[in-house]
């Protein structure tokens, strides 16, 4: 049994939509709960591939649209990632990141 991990906070500097994305989060070996705050003033491109988001224009397919103000909850398989461009002049994304299944949770 691997010990459990500390809930994460942070706030990220999401660069526009064309330029290399921002990474939000990286799991690790377990699945991971992400939540996406836009707290920027543009609408946020988020996708698992980062090159997804890197070629200008963006495609719909693989894209989640974040307006600003809104939050959206995701899932993150062991090793997988959640990146993010503005479209616009960039943008500003908050997040919360804790384990999606607490092992302590599912022991008791």
């Amino acid at each position: 049994m691997r010990n459990p991990t500390e809930s994460k906070v942070n706030t990220v500097v999401v660069p526009p939509v064309g330029t290399d994305p921002s990474t939000l989060w990286i799991a690790a070996d377990f699945p991971v709960r992400v939540v996406v705050r836009n707290v920027g003033g543009n609408i946020l491109i988020l996708a698992h591939d980062s090159s997804t988001l890197a070629n200008f224009p963006p495609g719909n397919a693989g894209t989640f649209v974040l307006p600003a103000g809104d939050s959206e909850v995701f899932v993150l398989q062991p090793r997988q990632g959640i990146y993010a461009s503005g479209s616009g002049g960039g943008g500003l994304a908050s997040i919360a990141v804790s384990e999606a299944l607490p092992q302590t949770w599912m022991e008791s």
